[in-house]
């Protein structure tokens, strides 16, 4: 082993820097003295312990070289990597200590250190032809790295875009993922035939298609909304073929990727298994990482068209470097016409080693509808714990894949060693998986119930067990069934159709069919059997083996484990796993509603009226007494002031009904459309009969609907008052109710004269971005008005509409009962000024877009489950002693 190249004093001292900077920036809010010390402890510990990493990364990489000539060039280059580690660590460029801030230091260490790695060998064999072949797989592996995070970034950044022009109602949702992987399946196809046409051009392939999703992606956003100009108000069917050809090029050329790789570097290993498996790790490594970086860092830094751009400069990155070994590549064919000779046919596996073709096609598509089933399924709890936090999404895939991973890269070692009994080993792996993805939500909720923080990790965690048990599958299945096969990318590219089909199929039926017929508890058990029943049955195939009636007897004995000890085990999940101040996990709810649109619970509180959950988080109280205001009902009795004679309303987000109550008391509301993404409300709201007339009330139009696609669908409809109760502006998704374009799409909707009057949630650059569409903004609490026309009424005709307001033949807020007229002096006499011109110049708030998202990624929610590793350190205040 060669030493520690030279160089390493500069270096120390860089760490030092590093280290004070680090102290300087914790400790900001620490005495003079404590500061001192600790800022001391971390000069001095920082160079110990980066020393101490750089020594063992050093030991680790140096086998992998394979020759001196590569480790003397790495060794000349290893000091760098470093560097840009300390810079990003010590925040001299801004990015202050968080979450975001670590990965955007570890992405940039770990990128330019592997760079130097692939850079090293790759020079190397130049002059050693005997490290060519593994400098060749190890470029190609890190191109696949690379593609894997271009086309990841995509799908997230596409998501989004389609969320706001189409809904993010659960049947769009589920439409875009099931377009997406169907995109792929067929692409797959694809270029499986290429496989097959064009072996020796195959490199080339590869830039080419690289190349042309990059140009999609440049324009995509651009043209998605070009299209979607045209087709918003359409029916489903054509949203949904106007979807599948925005999303048909671009998914049919990222299918295509893997087949011709796997048979280009199988052509090379002779191991069909082992090219699956290698080329399925990096690949799934640099889609986890993508999905990180992406709502982590693309999101906050550049938004929704730079992260695009982000990905298309990666696309053309990885076709220029597939330039480069295609051209190597043509230069090492020994004659012209090699693209049509057949290339060395691997050895064939023994018997045992196999699985027929009909299995192998069953069980990928089998670990796709379950792969995606569970995905579904696991962001229900994960949603619910975080209250919808917006990178919760991001978080879970990029678990997900990273469990995928790490199996893949074990199946590669097994395809390598020889697979006795694949059977028996896939069965294994399915009962594993079972019994992991039943024990998951349980030990979650009940770890939330304790902690949040330490729930959220038990979550993230068992979504790294779950994808990790039937990760390696898919890998072992395409070795089992066609190793020894000449045209291994054409059966790789089926299979791989089969695993997409399934795939594809699993969110449909789950969100569908499950979530909706049965509660999340149900589904999981049923899904958990299922798995158990197809590890039980592939195991029973051989039962000549020991090892195979100790798995068909544990499968059973877990299967009727389940379902006895399932009542137990998913006892008040959702209750442990309320969080923040509202947690009281030994209260069960009296009402759980759960549908493919979401669950909402609601607690018993005869006090204060009972509280209700959407999502996770809190959706107010079922309550309506101005005097006793426990839900803030001052800010509905105030929306019936804003317009002298709102004749026809619009409503978007019924909820629990007591806002719609109110503003259906005031006597002038001919028409009353109210919008709700969740149907299971309606239930909600008719099991209470203070708010239950509201179903019944002939004046109401309800509709089942994501708000702004509503609108969109409905370019004729006008309205005087539009009543708002927004979610937290740091939710997912809550960009789509409060961006510029919204605004403007509510100010084109309205009459003459009419007020948008909405929920800001103290988000500071909501105002801001009411008043770049309105002429005219009040502010009442966390509440926003905006028009075009002035806001506010005299005193005196407040005061006569507020006293108007009958609910149920009596006045809401009674002059002659002394505690309601004080309500109505106080409403009636509040001042509401105008601050339009006021926050257009104020320079700390920013315009809400669609494309930036700023409500969402970077107003981070105070003190809220994840909140804490997003919320940029202010050197005044450290996040580590508050």
């Amino acid at each position: 082993m060669q030493p520690l190249p030279s160089g390493s004093l500069p270096l120390t001292l860089w760490f030092v820097v590093c280290g004070l900077a680090w102290g300087s920036l914790c400790t900001a809010n620490l005495a003079t003295g404590e500061r001192t010390i600790v800022i001391a402890m971390c000069a001095a510990v920082m160079p110990v312990g980066l020393r101490y990493l750089r020594r063992r990364l050093w030991l680790a990489v140096q086998p992998a070289l394979l020759s001196p000539t590569a480790v003397a060039t790495f060794a000349s280059m290893e000091r760098w990597p470093w560097l840009a580690f300390g810079i990003a660590l010590t925040a001299i460029l801004g990015v202050r200590l968080s979450l975001p801030t670590v990965e955007a230091t570890l992405l940039l260490f770990a990128g330019s250190y592997g760079g130097a790695v692939v850079f090293a060998l790759t020079r190397a064999a130049r002059h050693e032809p005997h490290i060519e072949q593994t400098a060749t797989q190890l470029v190609l592996s890190a191109l696949f790295l690379l593609s894997g995070m271009a086309a990841l970034i995509y799908e997230v950044v596409w998501q989004r875009v389609l969320y706001s022009l189409y809904g993010i109602h659960i049947e769009s949702v589920t439409l875009i993922v099931a377009l997406f992987m169907l995109g792929l399946g067929l692409g797959a196809l694809l270029g499986g035939r290429l496989s097959v046409r064009a072996t020796a051009r195959l490199p080339l392939w590869f830039a080419g298609i690289e190349a042309a999703i990059g140009l999609f992606g440049l324009v995509s956003i651009t043209l998605m909304e070009a299209v979607a100009a045209h087709t918003q108000g359409g029916d489903p069917l054509t949203i949904g073929i106007a979807t599948a050809l925005l999303l048909g090029l671009p998914t049919l050329c990222m299918g295509a990727t893997l087949p011709i790789l796997v048979e280009h570097l199988h052509r090379t290993v002779r191991n069909v298994g082992a090219a699956m498996g290698r080329l399925y790790f990096f690949n799934t490594v640099g889609a986890a990482l993508a999905s990180l970086i992406t709502v982590d860092l693309l999101f906050v830094l550049t938004g929704r068209q730079g992260a695009a751009r982000v990905a298309a400069m990666l696309n053309f990155g990885v076709a220029g470097v597939a330039l480069l070994v295609a051209r190597r590549h043509k230069q090492g064919e020994s004659a012209p016409q090699q693209d049509h000779q057949p290339a060395l046919r691997p050895p064939a596996p023994r018997p045992n080693e196999t699985i027929p073709q009909w299995l192998a096609f069953l069980l990928a598509g089998l670990v796709g509808f379950v792969s995606l089933s569970q995905e579904i399924l696991w962001m229900r709890p994960l949603a619910w714990a975080t209250q919808g936090a917006p990178q919760v999404f991001g978080h879970v895939l990029a678990l997900f894949l990273a469990g995928i991973a790490g199996a893949s890269w074990q199946a590669k070692r097994l395809c390598e060693q020889g697979i006795h009994a694949p059977k028996l080993l896939i069965a294994k792996r399915l009962l594993l998986s079972a019994a992991v993805f039943w024990l998951a939500v349980p030990l979650m909720a009940r770890a939330t119930a304790w902690s949040t923080g330490v729930g959220i990790a038990v979550g993230y965690l068992a979504v790294i067990a779950v994808a990790a048990t039937t990760g390696a599958i898919l890998p072992l299945v395409v070795h089992c069934c066609a190793a020894g096969r000449h045209n291994a990318g054409q059966q790789v590219a089926r299979i791989y159709l089969c695993n997409i089909i399934g795939a594809t199929a699993g969110p449909l039926f789950t969100a569908f069919v499950l979530l909706d017929a049965w509660p999340l508890q149900s589904t999981i058990l049923g899904l958990t059997l299922a798995l158990t029943l197809a590890g039980v049955a592939l195991a029973a195939a051989d039962l000549s083996l020991t090892p195979a009636r100790w798995a068909v007897t544990l499968g059973a004995v877990g299967a009727l484990a389940a379902v006895g000890l399932h009542p137990w085990a998913y006892e008040r999940i959702f209750e442990r796993m309320v969080t923040g101040s509202q947690r009281q996990p030994d209260q069960p709810f009296i009402h759980l509603f759960e549908g493919r649109s979401g669950v909402i619970g609601v607690r018993q509180d005869n006090v204060n009226g009972d509280v209700v959950f959407g999502g996770g988080a809190y959706d107010g109280r079922i309550r309506i007494d101005p005097v006793h205001d426990t839900n803030g009902l001052h800010r509905a009795l105030i929306a019936t002031t804003l317009h002298r004679n709102p004749e026809r309303v619009l409503e978007i987000g019924l909820a629990s009904g007591a806002w719609a109550r109110v503003v259906l008391s005031h006597p002038a509301v001919r028409s009353f459309d109210a919008i709700e993404i969740n149907p299971s409300y309606t239930r909600l709201v008719a099991a209470y009969p203070q708010v239950a007339p509201v179903l019944s009330d002939p004046r109401v139009q309800l509709h089942v609907d994501d708000g702004r696609r509503w609108l969109v669908q409905h370019p004729d409809a006008r309205f005087d008052l539009v009543v708002m109760n927004t979610t937290f502006h740091w939710r997912s998704n809550a960009t789509s109710l409060l961006s510029r374009e919204f605004m403007a799409l509510v100010r084109s909707r309205l009459l003459p004269g009419g007020v948008f009057y909405f929920n800001s949630t103290w988000a500071p650059d909501v105002p801001r971005t009411a008043a770049a569409e309105f002429a005219h903004v009040v502010r009442y609490g966390s509440f926003v008005a905006a028009s075009d026309a002035p806001i506010g009424l005299p005193d005196a005709d407040r005061r006569r509409i507020l006293a108007s307001l009958l609910l149920d033949g009596r006045p809401l807020v009674d002059p002659a009962v002394p505690a309601q007229a004080a309500v109505l002096a106080r409403l009636a006499t509040v001042p509401l000024v105008d601050i339009a011109e006021q926050v257009r110049r104020d320079p700390t708030q920013q315009v809400i877009t669609d494309d930036n998202m700023r409500s969402e990624f970077k107003r981070p929610a105070p003190g809220e489950a994840l909140a804490i590793l997003y919320r940029w350190l202010d050197p005044a205040v450290s996040s580590f002693g508050n």
